[in-house]
Parts: structure tokens; sequence; C-alpha cells
């Protein structure tokens, strides 16, 4: 099967309007992200006297601030795993070396 048998044409609902996407993403994650922008969407919203136009940037702009803190995490967690797994190959190295004779 390609790619292009995969993509399907799907109806969403972000910020009350309804389109129409070409994706190949499983409906309950299409249906997870719809759910977040709209969330994210509602908060931006509330925000008194902000045009569409500028309602959008701010959505925009909150988007990318919880990618940058998410990465900011991962690349945390990645960084706590890297110096685990040397302090694990560290211990393994001094079990498997042979032990040097005392010099007497």
């Amino acid at each position: 099967m390609t790619q292009r048998d995969t993509i399907r044409r799907q109806d969403i609902h972000i910020a009350g309007r309804r389109l129409t996407i070409q994706t190949d993403r499983d409906t309950e994650v299409l249906e997870s992200i719809c759910d977040y922008v709209n969330a994210r969407y509602n908060e931006v919203q509330a925000t008194p006297g902000l045009s569409q136009a500028n309602q959008s940037v701010m959505l925009a702009l909150c988007i990318a601030e919880d990618l940058f803190a998410e990465r900011q995490l991962h690349n945390q967690k990645i960084g706590r795993v890297r110096r685990e797994a040397n302090q694990i190959l560290q211990r393994l190295e001094n079990l498997t070396s042979p032990a040097e004779p005392d010099s007497e």
C-alpha cells in the first residue's frame, strides 16, 4: 500500500469552523489534536479586545510555546538517560576489566 492509499478526506472542527483536510492520521489522534487546539483557542478567545487575526497569532504562539516546553522536557530526559547509561556502562567496564596485580 502506498502513502497515497492511506490519505483520506476528514472533516474537523477548529474554532467553531468546519474544515475538510486530507490526512493519514488515525481518527482518534486527529480528534485529540483538534481537542487540544480548541482548548487553547478557547483560552485565547477569553482575552478581551483581540481581533480574530490577533487571536490566531496568539493561538499560534501558545501552541509554539507548548511545543518548545515539551521539547525542553524531552531533551532533559534524554540527557538524564544518557548520563545514567554512561554510569551503568562505566560500572560494567569496572566489573569486567581484569584486576591489576598489586605492586609490592
